[in-house]
């Protein structure tokens, strides 16, 4: 895990990010698991008992 944006010029470009729906920056390992609730968000995947503010995201 490293921060994209503080890498030197030659690395700090992504070569995947033109091919996904999102990027996580900056969250550090905490990033795993915002990954994985959107993962499930997107999949409609997550359990009905989860607070709706977590589970449908912002407005």
């Amino acid at each position: 895990m490293s921060n994209i944006h503080a890498r030197d010029e030659l690395h700090r470009h992504s070569i995947v990010s033109a091919s996904v729906k999102a990027v996580i920056c900056g969250l550090g390992t905490y990033g795993y698991i915002v990954a994985m609730q959107a993962a499930a968000q997107m999949l409609k995947a997550l359990p009905a008992s989860m607070l709706a503010a977590m589970r449908d995201g912002p407005a």
